[in-house]
């Protein structure tokens, strides 16, 4: 299974798997807003980068967040190992794009219903 190959992100999985959610859409509220949000940009990390602490940052995101705050975790600040290397997790994306047929390597943000968002609020 993909997911138990995606052993950088063992903890994240465990989570979502033991998340309790009634459909399809609560399972991707819970991946995109939970355990694979990006700390930079806050959406559904993108060609994500796994990080020595454990934490998926957006290629893009975490390559800019470098050019400003330095070879530092943008979730934690954790400073990177000196071998440490921007390459996207390609594990991470396959699990994802499992779960999330609409996740893919062109185009990584699924569209997520807003219907069940905010239940129970008045907008």
């Amino acid at each position: 299974e993909l997911i138990k190959e995606d052993k950088d992100n063992q903890r994240s999985w465990t989570a979502v798997l033991e998340s309790k959610f009634e459909n399809h859409n609560e399972l991707i509220e819970i991946i995109s807003e939970k355990e694979f949000k990006c700390p930079v940009c806050f959406g559904l990390v993108d060609q994500p980068v796994t990080t020595a602490c454990s934490h998926n940052v957006c290629q893009e995101c975490l390559s800019r967040s470098i050019e400003i705050m330095g070879r530092k975790c943008p979730q934690c600040r954790t400073e990177f190992p000196a071998d440490f290397k921007l390459k996207s997790n390609k594990k991470l994306i396959k699990a994802l794009h499992e779960v999330l047929p609409t996740y893919d390597l062109g185009d990584s943000k699924p569209s997520i219903s807003k219907k069940n968002k905010g239940k129970g609020k008045s907008h």
